[in-house]
């Protein structure tokens, strides 16, 4: 048997939770499936930064927890020389253009739409420091398996790993599993629509690339693809979504899986397909570009990465109006500046993008992480009480680090005041971000 204040699932959401609960003063064990922190950034390697600046302005939006990784862990690229990048170390955020305004027919083209990006390696590290300098006790190589709820509560958590079974007995627990786990195993009500649910990708990075200009490759890519597709070639894709990491060493977030997470068998088996995707899709940079010639796959993700799955109903349900509105909300609890960026998953193919629609950064409402019928428990990232267009701006990591800091300094507000996620004082909470570096407005 474990007892601890607090439990906090350790995506990339739950980093900041586990982090802000603690250094708020509760007493905190962090559970994770890998061996290591970071979410989808480490463990899916979805690299590029999105939702941390406002799309028009180019302006950082986000800052307490989320900024400070950022400062760990990212990297600059260059607007002009496309091959170099400066750590965010060096970088005055505050006052820098972070991203150049791109128009949305040339997102796929631009080689800086995605201007930012996080180094996982670097956030492992990061991470594990952080967690461990704020006396979170971490547990890597674990699963969660089943909750115990009674009255409204959560009462027991089940875990797996090298010991075996344990229960944990937290006060409170921050969700941020992505899909909702823990909620939904507790009888918090959700939506899902797997008949029509963002699609997948495993991400892949070649190395060994060889080109003059970055550029030029980028839209040469793009177009073998369109090429192999009139051939005939078949491939669960779109885009391709082309990045470099340094000269010659070039990532893809290029494979379209749909598949529902939260069954098992289509969890593993999108893995499979998903490979076989990443095969063909290497046999066309091999056969239709020269500059691929010589080029290798370096890694994939360890994982593939999910964009949607459940949607908690909490106490407030996040519109795309909203989003589109900048709604102002008396419970904000922090920024996010991603486009509604939905992967349709009856959409394949070369020059296929998502369904695109840019918007000014907006507030994020704490109700949204408030589910309904437990009391004692909050959740995190993309399974927030969102719209499924909503979520497709809301998904992405830098706005689930957002949610986090604010659900583990939430469940660090219900410890110690006795109260319910719904009772917390918002305003209490408001004023506990700022001072940890949050941008609410």
């Amino acid at each position: 048997m474990i007892q601890k204040s607090l439990l906090a699932l350790l995506l990339t959401a739950a980093l900041s939770a586990a982090v802000a609960a603690a250094r708020a003063g509760a007493s905190v064990m962090g559970v994770e499936k890998c061996g290591f922190a970071g979410g989808n950034i480490t463990n899916a390697n979805v690299i590029g930064v999105c939702g941390a600046v406002d799309q028009f302005s180019g302006r950082l939006v986000v800052g307490g927890i989320t900024k400070e990784l950022l400062r760990a862990a990212g990297y600059l690229r260059d607007p002009v020389d496309y091959d170099k990048m400066t750590p965010l170390s060096e970088v005055n955020m505050e006052e820098a253009m972070l991203y150049p305004f791109v128009e949305k027919d040339d997102n796929l083209t631009h080689p800086n739409f995605v201007s930012m990006i996080y180094d996982a390696e670097l956030l492992k590290l990061a991470a594990d420091r952080i967690l461990c300098e704020a006396g979170v006790k971490i547990l890597y190589h674990t699963f969660v398996c089943e909750t115990k709820a009674e009255n409204g509560r959560i009462t027991g958590v089940i875990i797996a790993n090298k010991d075996g079974l344990s229960e944990i007995r937290p006060k409170a627990v921050v969700d941020c599993t992505g899909d909702a786990d823990v909620a939904a195993w507790s009888g918090v009500p959700f939506d899902i629509r797997p008949e029509f649910m963002q699609s997948g990708t495993t991400m892949f990075v070649c190395g060994n690339v060889r080109y003059d200009d970055y550029s030029v490759l980028k839209v040469r890519c793009i177009e073998a693809f369109a090429q192999a597709q009139r051939d005939g070639v078949r491939i669960k894709m779109f885009g391709p979504a082309v990045g470099r990491l340094r000269k010659g060493v070039i990532n893809f977030n290029l494979t379209r899986i749909p598949y529902n997470q939260t069954v098992a068998a289509e969890y593993s088996q999108a893995e499979i397909d998903s490979r076989e995707e990443i095969r063909k899709a290497f046999r066309v940079l091999k056969d239709y570009l020269p500059e691929f010639a010589d080029s290798y796959i370096l890694y994939s993700g360890p994982q593939i990465g999910a964009r949607e799955s459940r949607h908690i109903r909490g106490e407030y349900c996040l519109t795309a109006q909203d989003v589109r509105d900048r709604k102002e909300f008396g419970d904000g609890i922090g920024m996010a500046g991603c486009p509604i960026d939905f992967h349709d998953p009856t959409r394949m193919g070369a020059k296929c993008g998502g369904v695109l629609e840019y918007v000014s950064a907006y507030k994020l409402p704490y109700r949204t992480l408030v589910p309904q019928r437990i009391e004692n428990l909050l959740v995190a990232g993309r399974c927030h009480s969102a719209e499924q267009l909503a979520a497709a701006s809301t998904r992405v990591a830098p706005t689930c680090s957002v949610m986090g800091e604010a659900a583990g300094v939430g469940a660090f507000l219900m410890i110690r005041d006795r109260c319910a996620a719904a009772e917390v004082n918002v305003a209490a909470l408001q004023s506990r971000l700022r001072a940890g570096g949050a941008v609410l407005e």
